[in-house]
């Protein structure tokens, strides 16, 4: 569960500071940049409520991470 737990904070900061860039980008005037924004807002939300149900040992909506087989 821990490495599920780092790999979801991991990918959440990523997330976070790529939308630091684009609303950057945004705020000078490039459109395309708060259309990536908002589209990455809503992907966002649904990660944070993944990320909380695996804090809480519940099953995830979304499939973000592959499962790792076992051999």
């Amino acid at each position: 569960m821990e490495n599920e737990i780092e790999k979801y904070y991991t990918y959440v900061s990523k997330l976070v500071e790529s939308l630091h860039t684009d609303s950057e980008k945004f705020a000078k005037g490039n459109r395309s940049a708060g259309l990536r924004l908002r589209k990455s807002l809503r992907h966002l939300k649904n990660v944070s409520s993944d990320f909380i149900n695996v804090t809480l040992g519940k099953e995830t909506k979304h499939q973000l991470f592959e499962e790792e087989k076992e051999d």
